[in-house]
């Protein structure tokens, strides 16, 4: 999942909170072609394209949820559980929040970007 959004964070020039909002309902498929529809900082609506490869990636991980990553949270109790506190599993909400994934991104990405030598990076 982490992957997923970070690519369609760069293929999209979205800010955190775009990206973690897509919906299925914004998606419009023209042939092999992809296209995002994404309401932006001052109700700016770009539309941007993913490739096909990705695409097929967020279709595979597609549930019930009108949101893109709305899988998240069963990724993340599953991910938990298996490798690193099943406690910490039991304290993840059932419920995808938007704000939720963007936020815990942007901490991921700033921690990971720490020791880089060409300094910080952000989503």
């Amino acid at each position: 999942m982490p992957r997923a959004f970070v690519k369609v964070s760069l293929w999209s020039w979205a800010r955190k909170s775009e990206a973690s909002g897509l919906r299925w309902s914004d998606v419009r498929r023209t042939g092999d072609e992809c296209h995002f529809k994404s309401v932006g900082k001052w109700a700016v609506v770009k539309w941007f394209r993913i490739p096909k490869a990705l695409r097929e990636g967020l279709e595979s991980i597609r549930c019930e949820s009108e949101f893109v990553f709305g899988d998240y949270p069963r990724q993340l109790v599953f991910h938990h559980e298996r490798h690193i506190n099943p406690s910490v599993a039991r304290r993840v909400k059932p419920e995808f929040d938007p704000y939720n994934l963007g936020d815990w991104m942007y901490r991921q990405m700033v921690e990971w970007s720490k020791g880089r030598e060409n300094g910080h990076a952000y989503l």
